[in-house]
């Protein structure tokens, strides 16, 4: 009756394949590594497949079923199978580094095993489809340092069908004005306060691209990148999803890339949120490296609040500021104030001596307005 119906199970193979799992003749030795690829997870295991041959092995951690990837066997019984290989790269990076090559078949050259470095100080699992897929990429996109780490995040993140989405997010990397990236990265923030409930990611926002004039965070002031990154990262290990959080991780890849650009033409452009009495408000300013006839550095810069139309241009020199306040349509009295005011806090807060004055002209189209300054957030 049994071989008369179509697709029966043959409980004998099974049995018999059970008992040849996990031969000892066939296990590989501790501290070695293995190309596999996972079939199937149990509770407190996975049955994977490798050179061939099936075995039950203990994986820390979930990955795609059916991807080649290369793993660290910790343990022959229990056989424990590792996918991280931060300690092992401390001791043996170069020999680490050629079995991975030699296990999923890649070619062996400079510029993938800086890609595997990389990929092992992000403790991610070393997946060949990926992996082929971010060596396509880094051929087009070149990155380095906190760019590459987020390249690598994304291609982890998204499927393989999603490479072209990549490629055209970075391709068209100017396609906003950076002032632009940070308005919008700005606004899907404060949308992401309001609409999500992870703790870890509003109390991250909230101590690290907040700036509250009653805590006086400070971390506001140094680079974002690494705590924009990090972000980045938290959102796609965690698969937390809304349309909010797919800009934000748009506007963060489009940010941290073309401050890496600018940076290369001496351009340091940034902003930082301010919290006053509850509302928050963004400041964009820009600093550009300039040099004297004498070869001493200077800097431009260029300071503007989203809400107020105050814009302050200004050069820097020897920890002396010098520049005007472009404030047409607000009250010169105030402005005035302000401006006195913010050459007390540099002086006193951050020791920059400066002459910042407004023209005659905003002074006399501005004598009758009315409108609040706020030009001293930044530095009071």
């Amino acid at each position: 009756m049994k071989e008369t119906i179509k697709n029966m199970i043959n409980f004998e193979s099974i049995t018999r394949m059970r008992s040849s799992v996990n031969p000892d003749s066939f296990l590989s030795e501790k501290n070695s590594l293995v190309s596999l690829i996972p079939l199937e997870y149990y509770k407190n295991s996975a049955k994977v497949l490798i050179n061939g041959k099936l075995f039950f092995a203990q994986i820390e951690e979930n990955v795609p079923i059916k991807e080649e990837l290369v793993a660290l066997v910790v343990e022959s019984n229990p056989f424990t199978l590792s996918l991280n290989f931060t300690n092992y790269f401390k001791k043996n990076r170069s020999i680490l580094l050629d079995q991975i090559i030699e296990r999923i078949n890649i070619t062996n050259n400079d510029a993938n095993k800086e890609l595997l470095t990389q990929l092992i100080k992000e403790e991610l699992p070393i997946i060949k489809s990926k992996f082929l897929q971010l060596e396509k990429l880094t051929k087009k996109i070149k990155v380095k340092d906190l760019e590459l780490s987020l390249l690598i995040n994304l291609v982890w993140k998204y499927s393989e069908n999603d490479s072209y989405t990549i490629y055209e997010l970075y391709e068209n990397l100017f396609s906003l004005s950076f002032n632009m990236v940070c308005k919008n990265l700005f606004n899907e923030i404060k949308e992401i306060l309001l609409t999500q409930e992870d703790n870890y990611l509003l109390n991250e926002i909230n101590l690290n691209l907040i700036y509250d004039e009653k805590q006086i965070n400070t971390k506001v002031f140094q680079s974002k990148n690494e705590i924009i990154i990090n972000l980045v990262k938290y959102l796609s290990e965690t698969k937390i999803s809304s349309k909010n959080i797919e800009n934000f991780i748009k506007y963060s890849t489009m940010y941290i890339m073309q401050k890496s650009v600018l940076k290369d033409y001496d351009y340091h452009p940034d902003f930082v949120i301010i919290k006053k009495r509850g509302e928050l408000s963004l400041i964009k300013y820009n600093a550009k490296k300039m040099y004297l006839t004498n070869g001493m550095p200077a800097y431009k810069l260029e300071y503007e609040v989203d809400n107020l139309p105050i814009k302050l241009n200004a050069y820097m020199r020897n920890n002396f500021l010098i520049g005007n306040i472009d404030a047409i349509n607000n009250d010169s009295k105030t402005i005035q104030k302000e401006v006195e005011t913010l050459k007390e806090n540099l002086s006193t807060k951050w020791q920059i001596n400066s002459e910042i004055n407004m023209s005659e002209e905003d002074i006399y189209l501005t004598e009758n307005s009315r409108h609040k300054s706020g030009i001293n957030k930044l530095v009071s």
